[in-house]
C-alpha cells in the first residue's frame, strides 16, 4: 500500500469514525510509523468547518493519542534504556536529539512536538534516559502538540475548500517550511538576547551615574 493510499483510508476514517482515527493516528505517529499527521490535522480543521468533525472533541482525541505516544517512548527511555540506546544510538537523528536536548530540554521537547519533528521520537526516549521530570515532560508535550494541532488543524479550518492543495504544498515544501521557521525563531531568540543584553548595560549606566 503506498503513501497516498494510507493517507485516503485515514482521512476516510475521519470521516466515518471521527476524532478516534485521529487520535489513533496521532499515537502511532509520535511512536515514529510514517503517518502523515500534518495532512490528518488539515482535514480534520476542514471537516470541523463543514460540521463534519467536533472541533473540540477533535482536538481533545489528537492531543490525548499524541500525548500517549510521546509517554509511550519516555516510558521505554526510562524503563529500557539499554535497548533505546541500542536501537537507535547510531544513528544521526539520534546524536542531533541528544545533542539538543543536552543543550535545553524544556526547548528541544517542546520545539520538537511542532517543528523539528524527526527528532520527537528519539527526545522522547533520551528525556526518560536521562530521567527528566516527566511532570515537566507532560506540559512540554501537551503545549507543543497543542501548537501542532492549532496550527495545521486552524489552516484546514480557514482554508477548508483548499485544504487538499494546501497539504500538497506542505508535504512537498516542508523542509523549507522547517527551515524558514528555525531561521526566524533564531533570530529572533539572538535579537531578544542583545535587546536585553542592552538594556541591562543602560540600566548599569543610569545606576551609575545616579550613585556619583
Amino acid at each position: 500500500m503506498s503513501e497516498l493510499d494510507i493517507t485516503d483510508l485515514l482521512i476516510t476514517g475521519v470521516t466515518i469514525y471521527g476524532p478516534a482515527t485521529l487520535s489513533l493516528a496521532m499515537f502511532l505517529g509520535t511512536l515514529g510509523i510514517p503517518v502523515p499527521l500534518p495532512i490528518l490535522a488539515l482535514a480534520a480543521g476542514a471537516f470541523a468547518r463543514h460540521g463534519l468533525v467536533r472541533w473540540g472533541l477533535a482536538v481533545f482525541a489528537a492531543l490525548a493519542g499524541a500525548t500517549l505516544g510521546d509517554s509511550l517512548g519516555y516510558v521505554i527511555g526510562r524503563f529500557a534504556s539499554d535497548w533505546a540506546q541500542r536501537r537507535y544510538g547510531d544513528s544521526g537523528t539520534w546524536r542531533k536529539a541528544r545533542n539538543r536536548f543536552h543543550r535545553n530540554g524544556d526547548l528541544a521537547i517542546f520545539i520538537t512536538r511542532f517543528l523539528l519533528t524527526p527528532l520527537a521520537v528519539p527526545t522522547n526516549l533520551i528525556a526518560g534516559i536521562s530521567r527528566y521530570p516527566y511532570r515537566l515532560f507532560f506540559i512540554y508535550t501537551v503545549a507543543g502538540t497543542m501548537v501542532f494541532i492549532v496550527f495545521f488543524g486552524g489552516l484546514g479550518f480557514m482554508f477548508s475548500e483548499q485544504w487538499r492543495a494546501l497539504g500538497a504544498f506542505i508535504d512537498n515544501y516542508f523542509i523549507w517550511l522547517v527551515a524558514a521557521t528555525t531561521v526566524g525563531v533564531v533570530v529572533y531568540l539572538v535579537t531578544r538576547r542583545l535587546y536585553r543584553d542592552r538594556g541591562r548595560r543602560t540600566t548599569r549606566g543610569l545606576d551609575s551615574e545616579s550613585n556619583k
